[in-house]
């Protein structure tokens, strides 16, 4: 064994047999919490790009994505968009001015119409619907 080797290695072996698990038990610990610091600090945040879509409008949205090879998913419920965070508002005004998405849901334009006999409950369930 050379010589810096065994420098290194004899009073390792000259600690108690608790000390010496203490010692290997941190430096795996201390190797895992990096390991994961290192994989969460390098994961992508996706943030909504589009939500309750229509299923012509996410299309027409998934195609723009793949041909400007920009990385998205696909919420759950098929209605939602997701884009990397730093590119959500970027990606919006370049859709906007595409024309997308052309909408079919309901927005605050419900509020433009002037019910007179119009239920608080009936405005709370439209500003729900709105939203």
């Amino acid at each position: 064994m050379p010589e810096g080797l065994r420098r290194l290695i004899e009073p390792f072996m000259a600690l108690s047999p608790g000390k010496r698990m203490l010692i290997v038990g941190v430096a795996l610990l201390s190797s895992v919490a990096f390991a994961v610091l290192i994989f969460v600090a390098n994961r992508t945040d996706y943030r909504p790009l589009f939500t309750n879509l229509t299923p012509e409008d996410a299309g027409e949205i998934v195609k723009k994505m793949k041909d400007s090879k920009v990385p998205y998913q696909i919420t759950d419920d098929g209605k939602g968009i997701l884009v990397p965070s730093d590119k959500v508002y970027d990606l919006r005004l370049t859709l906007a001015s595409e024309g997308l998405p052309q909408g079919g849901g309901v927005g605050f334009e419900i509020f433009d119409r002037k019910n007179f006999g119009m239920t608080e409950f009936v405005q709370k369930l439209n500003y729900q619907r709105a939203l």
